[in-house]
């Protein structure tokens, strides 16, 4: 894991620099909001970003704190995987060399690489579930055990709410404890339950007198369509998930040996969770972000399959070796069928991200700093420049994810806009998706080369024609487009 980030560059997402720029105006006093005086929750990670005001208040980077930090729980996870499996493993019989297998492959797979240098909540959140399983699960369980659970089972539905659906998974565990009279097994679930309910009940008050709204601005922005609209991405999501994973013959061979409790546990963990992503839709990310907090139930599951295939009677000779070369060639096909999947989308993702920071750049040293821009990526443009924006997507605008229009034909999170509400508020610059040309591009090129539906009706909307003058800049070698009111002072680079 720490060797593959280096290696293939992997650094901070798009995505983590909007719980940046919301962590950075807290540090600098304007409160938990995205733009200075509007309180739009334009996040989903509450705890995650708060950590990383911390550190920020404590004079540490907040960018480079996200990347370090996410490096760090992930191996905090892997330490964990390792943990629990040694449960399953007494259970299932496991020979002692296999607990090492589901560590072993999360630190092979590219995403988990990718996702602990990606500056995002997702391995912080790994981690905060697979302590709040650890400490949940044990048996017998100590009082101890019962308050760490509820601090770390709060502390990862601060994090993000789904982990709210793993509770139940924890509680119905404690009427497992075959120690205590039901009497007592009752309370102990009950009192679980009621102190994660009031710890997390006493931020949902307080989230909902700061910013007004039921629900995240995320929400209404990314759910969008309707079930059966989002179910084919759900499915595809899922799916990648079980083709990286092996899930669909690893599920079968634990199914044949379940009757354990560690064992129940997991798949039941997996299985809520797998139905709540699909249900989402899933995610546009490589390497399954929204799987991340549960990939080491399924990397201990695996090696379920491992144990079938590496496992021989004791007269075979040189069965150590023969073993090794097993566990070797499974990896290497578990590595490559996640390379090969994702690995050209999580580079794109990374040239792109390297030209919008040149923008955010252009931006900070060009445009007036009260100038409001209209663009789609909403990470590190913003971040850097520090401009107010216009969130075209509407993660960060509240009235673009309430009021927008939807397109089931983009990527998740990406399916709400509103051309009407940009022409009322007429944003000083509209830079859409700041696309890269290595020439001055005409704007009939610029229009060839949009793929969005929604900029291309934005573009060649009367309105915003006869308000908008169209512009081109040269950042070193490259070339980009953008609008700019044709009622205010021409930018000069």
């Amino acid at each position: 894991m720490v060797v593959q980030g280096p290696i293939f560059g992997w650094k901070p997402v798009d995505d983590a620099y909007i719980s940046f720029r919301y962590a950075a105006n807290l540090v600098n006093g304007y409160g938990l909001v995205f733009n200075v005086g509007e309180r739009v929750e334009g996040y989903t990670n509450f705890l995650w970003t708060m950590l990383l005001a911390i550190c920020g208040w404590g004079g540490f980077d907040i960018v480079k704190a996200g990347m370090y930090l996410s490096v760090v729980f992930a191996g905090i996870a892997i330490v964990l995987t390792w943990l629990i499996a040694g449960f399953v493993a007494r259970e299932r019989g496991w020979p002692k060399w296999l607990q090492w297998i589901p560590p072993l492959l999360l630190s092979c797979y590219p995403g988990w690489s990718f996702w602990a240098f990606s500056g995002m909540e997702s391995t912080f959140l790994a981690c905060l579930t697979m302590l709040f399983l650890f400490f949940g699960c044990l048996a017998p369980h100590s009082n101890k055990n019962l308050v760490l659970a509820a601090v770390f089972g709060l502390m990862a539905a601060l994090t993000r709410w789904e982990i709210v659906l793993l509770w139940f998974v924890v509680v119905f565990s404690q009427l497992l404890d075959n120690s205590r009279p039901i009497s007592k097994k009752l309370l102990r679930a009950g009192l679980l339950l009621s102190a994660m309910v009031v710890g997390f009940f006493t931020y949902f008050a307080w989230r909902i007198d700061y910013y007004g709204d039921l629900m995240p601005n995320t929400y209404y922005a990314k759910v969008g369509s309707s079930f059966l609209g989002r179910l084919p991405r759900g499915l595809v999501y899922t799916g990648e998930l079980a083709l990286s994973w092996w899930l669909p013959v690893s599920l079968v061979i634990w199914l044949t040996n379940w009757r354990h409790r560690w064992s129940v546990i997991l798949i039941t963990s997996l299985l809520i969770f797998t139905g709540y992503v699909t249900w989402t839709g899933g995610d546009f990310y490589p390497w399954l972000r929204f799987y991340i907090p549960v990939l080491p139930i399924a990397a201990i599951m695996a090696a379920e399959l491992v144990k079938l295939l590496a496992v021989f009677p004791g007269h075979i000779r040189f069965q150590g070796f023969v073993r090794v070369l097993v566990v070797a060639a499974l990896l290497s096909v578990f590595v490559g069928t996640a390379e090969r999947i994702d690995y050209f989308s999580a580079q794109t993702h990374h040239d792109w991200l390297r030209w919008w920071g040149q923008v955010g750049q252009w931006v900070a040293e060009t445009v007036p700093r009260d100038y409001r821009l209209a663009v789609i990526p909403v990470g590190i443009i913003p971040y850097i420049s520090r401009n107010p924006i216009f969130d075209l997507m509407g993660l960060t605008d509240r009235e673009v994810a309430h009021f927008g229009q939807i397109d089931t034909t983009e990527a998740p999170g990406h399916q709400l806009s509103s051309t009407a509400l940009l022409i009322k508020r007429k944003p000083e610059v509209v830079l859409g998706e700041a696309t890269p040309f290595d020439h001055p591009p005409t704007l009939e090129e610029v229009l060839a080369h949009t793929n969005r539906k929604m900029l291309l009706e934005l573009y060649q909307n009367p309105d915003f024609q006869d308000l908008y003058d169209y512009r081109v800049i040269r950042i070193g070698k490259t070339y980009t487009s953008y609008w700019i009111l044709k009622s205010i002072t021409p930018i000069t680079q």
